[in-house]
């Protein structure tokens, strides 16, 4: 999968880097992430985790219906969570802070 996704990036990359009406332009945001799970048997108290997202696109005319547009994103995703502990008593002991980072590569190729 992965050098299916390579490969399409590099021909439509090549393809649209030779074409005489190429634009290229930055990609850039912000994530704002989060998860919950309903079915925990422990107290979670999850809160949002910001991350980046950067890289560079292209595109290109291929008629006057149709473009092509391909880029590269790298992409921060994830997860800040509390998990409240407590004794078998079920008295409360303490926190537990976890965060969860996923980087992503991401290659979009579009046709439209």
């Amino acid at each position: 999968m992965k050098k299916l996704i390579l490969t399409l990036f590099l021909v439509s990359s090549i393809f649209i880097s030779n074409s005489v009406n190429a634009q290229f332009s930055v990609v850039a945001g912000l994530n704002l992430a989060n998860v919950y799970d309903s079915d925990a048997d422990f107290d979670v108290d999850p809160t949002i985790r910001p991350g980046i997202r950067i890289g560079a696109a292209a595109s290109t005319d291929l008629t006057d219906q149709i473009k092509l547009t391909s880029a590269a994103v790298y992409s921060v995703k994830g997860f800040v969570y509390e998990v409240f502990t407590t004794d078998n008593a079920g008295n409360p002991t303490g926190t537990i802070d976890a965060v969860q980072s996923l980087n992503y590569l991401e290659v979009p190729v579009d046709l439209s």
